[in-house]
């Protein structure tokens, strides 16, 4: 492993030409359920899009306050003016749901 570059692309762009990108996904927020023990699932961390280079985010902020238990936000929820999402509409970016109770491997004394 040294420091000397051996290879590098360059990927040219034209004029109001979108180009295909993944872009970061932030979770914003808390969301109502964790009130009631619900525990957050960030299931999607990067979005497949196309996008034009001069409005392209550096990442998107998904709102999940309004979340309860039990509900989810999928990538048709989410409305990006600036993107054409390229992934499937039913693909869940984050989740609410309900915690998982921890089993009891031991008997109890009597």
């Amino acid at each position: 492993v040294t420091d000397r570059i051996t290879h590098i692309d360059f990927q040219g762009v034209a004029l109001g030409e979108k180009v295909a990108v993944e872009i970061p996904v932030h979770l914003v927020g808390t969301a109502e359920g964790i009130k009631f023990g619900g525990v957050i699932e960030h299931v999607t961390h990067k979005i497949h899009a196309k996008a034009d280079p001069h409005n392209m985010p550096e990442h998107i902020d998904v709102d999940v306050t309004n979340l309860n238990i039990g509900q989810s936000i999928h990538i048709s929820d989410l409305n990006i003016p600036a993107l054409v999402i390229t992934d499937k509409p039913d693909l869940v970016v984050v989740a609410c749901s309900a915690p998982r109770v921890a089993s009891s491997d031991t008997p109890s004394a009597e």
